[in-house]
């Protein structure tokens, strides 16, 4: 090892002009990268159950679901019902949205606004007969709902159409009037804002490592030159980390912002470490001669450490979610990348750079060595007392993870989108009044017969058996009986045409 960095450090030069051309590739690909941060690629497509949603979906399309709370204090008051009207009417000539309320299930009149004391007066009694309209969340003590049915196919459309929705309804929340407040509920908002925060993760995270890099390096070693040779090579090899993805045909997605990060952060502490170690003398005849006796020194520990890290990300390869299992690889390929550059572009960068090195060895002061003192004794005498607490701490973190039956709930996984959100954003506050009083999940059960069999007396009485056994379960507000597949559909008509033959 010492011969063959003795052969780095000799050929710096084009060691610095080929990592220039890599990390100008890098660069490109990084440019080059497609994102997709929907949160929803986090799903396993070949589970049943992804398999049966999709589909389920394919059979019976739908869109993303959404809600508007127009709150008033008399929401079925004939302003606020006008009120509602107009904003429905607008809200349908947004493209790809489907607004539907009370006002739909009810009729309207032939003209935009046309909804007399009369009529207001019969919405109310078609809309206090039944507990249905509650249950759908398109009806409370002090709002009316307006249903939105978000038909798009990316997240950008996605975005699109909410910014065009809320064009309509944040004017009317700051009005005051005829609604109190306009409340924004959905998933829809709620995984724009995770995606929007996911994807400028690592443009704030980017600024505060290099600040916290800079200050560590003047602080420590109080050279600008040292500052200058870690700096490039850490653009150089994140530069390459991230564009070697545009090779592998790997996309930005809510994860994949850890790359990055991780690779810098590792890289730091194995510069930093190799270093160190430049900078202390030892009876070396010639410069050069000291530089790859402390890249010899540092060769073997430093690389089980950036491998080991490497092959644990490496780990997520399993990992049926395809983001995770991206940037698992993606981030073990950079390690790997980052491993390389430390021991010969770093090193070059050192030589070219002419980085100071410590003309005598540090003093260790006097605080160290009495802690020194005082505390490998100390460990020695209370090692029982140690290893028994050490023990103990690692029997709480196994019961706050599986918990102990009876006493504590196993460490649950989060997958409420609606917790990853800041609860002081808007949106999370709507959402939370919302939940409140109604659900926020939507489930479809998908229940199938043989062809032509749907509409079956038998098979019909057991649906209803069923709807109102779910409708007893907790936590279920209202269930809702869908309509027949086409088949079934086809099948209705061809009796109901056989059945007026026979008539005729």
């Amino acid at each position: 090892m010492h011969q063959i960095f003795l052969g780095v450090l000799r050929a710096r030069l084009w060691i610095v002009g080929a990592f220039v051309l890599l990390t100008a590739a890098g660069i490109y690909g990084a440019l080059r990268l497609p994102t997709d941060s929907a949160i929803d690629r986090l799903i396993v497509p070949d589970d049943p159950v992804a398999r049966a949603t999709a589909e389920f979906e394919r059979v019976f399309p739908e869109g993303d679901q959404a809600l508007l709370m127009l709150e008033a204090p008399d929401p079925l008051s004939p302003d606020t019902l006008r009120a509602t009207d107009h904003l429905e009417r607008e809200l349908s000539k947004i493209a790809h949205v489907e607004p539907h309320s009370l006002l739909t299930r009810f009729g309207r009149g032939t003209q935009a606004g046309e909804s007399t004391d009369s009529q207001a007066q019969q919405l109310r009694k078609f809309a206090t007969g039944t507990k249905l309209f509650r249950r759908a969340g398109l009806l409370g003590d002090n709002y009316i709902g307006i249903a939105l049915e978000l038909r798009v196919n990316s997240p950008a459309e996605r975005n699109t159409v909410l910014a065009a929705i809320d064009a309509l309804v944040l004017p009317l929340d700051k009005a005051g009037k005829p609604f109190t407040a306009v409340r924004r509920v959905g998933s829809p908002w709620l995984d724009a804002w995770l995606e929007s925060q996911t994807g400028s993760a690592t443009k704030r995270s980017m600024p505060l490592f290099g600040i916290f890099l800079m200050t560590l390096v003047v602080l420590v070693y109080r050279s600008w030159r040292v500052l200058l040779a870690i700096i490039l090579t850490l653009g150089a090899v994140v530069a390459m980390a991230v564009g070697q993805a545009y090779i592998f045909g790997w996309t930005n997605t809510v994860v994949s912002a850890l790359v990055p990060l991780t690779v810098m952060v590792t890289t730091t502490a194995t510069l930093v470490y190799l270093h160190s170690r430049f900078m202390e003398p030892d009876d070396a005849p010639t410069l050069l001669e000291h530089h790859a006796r402390a890249l010899t020194n540092k060769f073997l520990p430093s690389t089980a450490s950036m491998f080991a890290t490497a092959v644990g990300f490496a780990a997520l390869a399993v990992s049926d979610i395809r983001p995770v299992r991206e940037m698992g690889v993606w981030t073990a390929c950079g390690l790997v990348i980052a491993w390389v550059g430390c021991f010969t572009l770093f090193p070059a960068l050192q030589s070219l750079l002419k980085t100071p090195v410590r003309t005598e060895r540090a003093s260790a002061g006097t605080v160290f060595p009495r802690f020194v003192d005082f505390l490998v004794p100390a460990t020695q005498r209370y090692r029982w007392l140690f290893v028994a607490g050490t023990l103990l701490l690692m029997l709480c973190g196994a019961a706050a993870l599986f918990g102990i039956p009876g006493k504590v709930a196993p460490l649950s996984l989060e997958t409420d989108a609606l917790t990853y959100v800041n609860p002081k954003e808007r949106v999370a506050q709507d959402t939370r009044r919302f939940q409140d009083s109604n659900g926020l999940d939507v489930m479809d059960l998908w229940v199938q017969t043989p062809p032509g069999h749907a509409l079956d007396p038998d098979f019909l009485r057991a649906i209803y058996l069923l709807t109102q056994r779910l409708e007893k379960s907790q936590g279920i507000t209202a269930v809702a009986r869908g309509k027949p597949h086409q088949d079934a559909r086809l099948d209705m008509e061809a009796k109901a045409k056989k059945l007026l033959d026979r008539a005729a």
